[in-house]
């Protein structure tokens, strides 16, 4: 990542965060969110591999998973 690109990263998470900061959330909400993540981590991992990985020509991964033998069916069937 550039230096610039980094810095408009840093900048944005700068702003962002007295507002975030203004709406903290409650426990139970914490703990839903929690709960939810752990119902979809399957379906995210899998959308995470599909585009960040075989959707990605310049993913690092592919090469590996290629040399592998490994394609996407056979993450998605792993998954399941």
């Amino acid at each position: 990542m550039s230096t610039i690109a980094t810095l408009r990263m840093y900048s944005r998470f700068a702003r962002g965060l007295p507002g975030f900061l203004r709406h903290p959330i409650s426990l139970e909400e914490a703990r839903a969110a929690i709960r939810q993540g752990l119902i979809d981590r399957e379906a995210n991992f899998l959308r995470l591999a599909r585009r960040g990985i075989f959707g990605n020509p310049r993913s690092p991964y592919r090469p590996l998973l290629k040399l592998a033998g490994c394609e996407l069916g056979d993450i998605e069937a792993s998954v399941h």
